[in-house]
């Protein structure tokens, strides 16, 4: 009987996933819990495989964007910008503030936003452009499974669907 009571709690109680992602000095790091992912940007990878995937990207977010049961999530981001110039820098900074709240949105359409911080940070007297992001995705194994089905059953339906064709591309009548 308890073992039955523990697989069904380790199944519906949602764990935390914790992601970090830095930029600074053109130099990017990952985190996933403690583990640290350096990724060199001079480094070009062959890929010795190819996939072609033919899914309208549009289409496939609208279908995911309907899900019932999301991922939570907590984020902070940090952004530390300055220019040379400090007209540019007042540019600059506020199109960076009006660009985060985009990406709140945007994330919205797929989880659950618990909380969400963002902390611009202007510097006039040098050029740097730093951004620290920190998550925290809370997630159960059952949501985990139903998430990946509607995935799927989404990729399944768009790839197999009928195709449109969009008449209006060569129109050149005015």
């Amino acid at each position: 009987m308890y073992i039955i009571l523990l697989i069904v709690a380790i199944i519906f109680i949602p764990f935390p996933i914790k992601l970090g992602f830095t930029y600074i000095n053109n130099k990017i790091t990952v985190n996933i819990y403690n583990y640290k992912i350096n990724i060199d940007r001079e480094k070009k990878r062959k890929a010795k495989f190819k996939i072609k995937f033919e899914i309208n990207l549009k289409e496939y977010i609208q279908e995911i964007k309907h899900l019932h049961f999301k991922a939570s999530m907590k984020t902070n981001i940090d952004v530390n910008v300055g220019l040379d110039d400090a007209a540019k820098t007042a540019e600059l900074f506020g199109f960076i503030n009006y660009f985060i709240p985009v990406i709140y949105i945007e994330l919205e359409k797929f989880f659950k936003i618990k909380k969400y911080d963002y902390n611009v940070t202007p510097n006039f007297k040098e050029s740097i452009f730093e951004i620290k992001i920190n998550s925290i995705i809370w997630i159960s194994i059952v949501k985990a499974i139903y998430i990946l089905i509607h995935m799927l059953l989404a990729m399944i339906k768009l790839h197999t669907g009928p195709k449109k064709i969009n008449h209006n591309l060569f129109n050149f009548s005015r």
